[in-house]
C-alpha cells in the first residue's frame, strides 16, 4: 500500500485538518477575518456524509448504536 499517494482520503482529511489548525491559528493572531480557502465548506460536507451514514446505521445493533453515539458527539463538537 502507497501511503505517499496525495489521492488517498486518508491523508486528504489529515490534510484538511492540519489546513484548519492552521487556519485557525492564524485567524487568533489576526485582528481581521481572515478567508477560509472552502476548508470549512468542506468540514461541513463531511459533517453531512457522517450524518448520512449515521442515519443509515440507525437501526443496527447496540455496537454500531454506541460507534453512531461516539460519531455524532464528535459532529457535535466540530460543528
Amino acid at each position: 500500500m502507497d501511503n505517499n499517494n496525495e489521492n488517498n482520503p486518508i491523508n486528504e482529511e489529515i490534510s484538511d485538518v492540519h489546513m484548519l489548525m492552521k487556519s485557525w491559528i492564524n485567524e487568533r493572531c489576526s485582528p481581521d477575518i481572515l478567508p477560509y480557502d472552502n476548508l470549512v465548506n468542506d468540514l461541513l460536507e463531511q459533517l453531512e456524509v457522517q450524518s448520512e451514514i449515521i442515519e443509515s446505521n440507525k437501526n443496527e445493533n447496540v455496537n454500531a448504536a454506541f460507534q453512531n453515539m461516539l460519531c455524532q458527539q464528535e459532529m457535535d463538537r466540530a460543528k
